[in-house]
């Protein structure tokens, strides 16, 4: 019918993109004027991860949005031409090597960060870290390799006439390759908090530290949220028109776990920025712990 061809689920899709690709901008921005402001001491390997992740989540949020412009994305799969399909479907490929590396680059960074605040003198959490950064490069090493070998011959993951062509199940690797990302953010949540309720600091202060490192762990919520998504739809029944919920939150995810690494590390621009403001008793308090 004229309503089914004209129907169109990529509009929330499209907006999600153009607000993280703005956003994870200003944050970047923000990263370094930071860093200009106060060079940080050790680790000086986070600003590589930092812009790697900048450059891997920007990357999949302009995927994302050319799915929709050039590769029939929020439309029904019986409605688009061949050609295009094929341009989706390679679009897509470029998607999944990217998914994993925009993770990685800022969890390394809050991993690296927690490291440094956290394990100096505690020999057992720092090989909780050691554990811990290993599934994360093991879930990259699958998420650079996997891709690659998916579907043989390559060039049918996205020409399905090629005679002999095999796939895995993706759909399987699609859904369970972010659960590793849950797991290890509920470890980095284990180890950062119990420490913070462990020192002696006024109220105030522990509360402002718990909200600070709670931000480091708020890709969880994202990373849940797109392993249901998953599961609750089967995106390969209606790929162009169904595989854009799914996009949205592998859009969101990666952006948010950016986002958090960089706030994270944001209290010498906060402190210039707040410096001489007139606000309540109060609320000088906060920013003052939080600062300190």
């Amino acid at each position: 019918t004229p309503e089914y061809i004209a129907e169109d689920s990529s509009p929330p899709l499209r907006r999600i993109c153009i607000a993280f690709i703005v956003l994870e901008t200003l944050t970047i921005i923000a990263y370094f004027a930071s860093r200009w402001i106060k060079k940080p001491t050790g680790y000086a390997s986070m600003p590589f991860l930092m812009v790697g992740g900048y450059i891997c989540c920007v990357g999949i949020a302009i995927l994302s949005f050319l799915i929709c412009e050039v590769g029939g994305g929020g439309h029904h799969i019986v409605t688009i031409p061949e050609y295009v399909l094929i341009r989706r479907f390679k679009i897509d490929k470029a998607v999944e090597w990217a998914y994993v590396p925009a993770v990685t680059f800022p969890k390394m960074a809050i991993l690296l960060l927690y490291m440094k605040l956290f394990t100096q003198h505690r020999r057992a959490l720092r090989y909780i870290c050691y554990a811990t950064a290993t599934v994360i490069m093991l879930v990259l090493l699958y998420g650079l390799v996997s891709p690659a070998f998916s579907c043989r011959p390559f060039a049918f993951n996205w020409n399905k006439k090629i005679p002999g062509g095999t796939c895995i199940n993706i759909l399987v690797s699609y859904r369970w390759v972010s659960f590793p990302n849950i797991i290890t953010d509920l470890v980095l949540m284990a180890l950062c908090m119990p420490a913070i309720y462990k020192v002696q600091l006024p109220l105030i202060t522990k509360i402002s530290l718990f909200a600070t490192f709670a931000l480091g762990s708020g890709g969880i919520v994202t990373s849940i949220i797109r392993f249901v998504e998953f599961f609750r739809n089967d995106i390969f029944t209606d790929h162009t028109f169904n595989g854009t919920n799914s996009l949205i939150w592998t859009t969101i995810e990666p952006g948010v776990y950016f986002i958090a690494a960089a706030l994270l590390t944001m209290r010498p621009l906060f402190r210039w920025f707040v410096k001489g403001v007139t606000m309540p008793s109060y609320l000088q308090k906060l920013t003052a712990s939080w600062t300190s």
